[in-house]
């Protein structure tokens, strides 16, 4: 059986403590899945899902995100335009529900 998400986590932040490399390794990876479901979730592309973790969580810049994914610069400018902006519609969407409170705000 693998160890609950928490655990892992943990024994990461616990490995760090002891000075040991791989902790950090194992946390970012441990994040970085959890923003690319988080992403995947808010703009219902896995691509746009994709663009939106490398190149914030990734630290990555055009150039570096088109010779990974072997695709033209343009390219990966316009998806990653219209990937933030689907993020920011469905993010907008979420803030008014989530303001409304409860039932609709009764």
């Amino acid at each position: 059986m693998q160890p609950s998400t928490a655990t892992r986590e943990e024994e990461a932040i616990a490995a760090l403590r002891r000075g040991e490399g791989y902790g950090l390794e194992a946390l970012i990876t441990l994040h970085q899945g959890r923003a690319l479901r988080l992403a995947y979730t808010i703009t219902g592309s896995r691509a746009a899902a994709e663009d939106i973790v490398a190149e914030y969580f990734e630290d990555m810049d055009d150039r570096g995100i088109a010779d990974l994914l072997g695709w033209p610069v343009g390219t990966v400018k316009t998806r990653l335009h219209r990937a933030r902006g689907n993020l920011r519609v469905r993010l907008t969407e979420l803030h008014k529900l989530w303001a409304c409170g409860p039932a609709g705000g009764s």
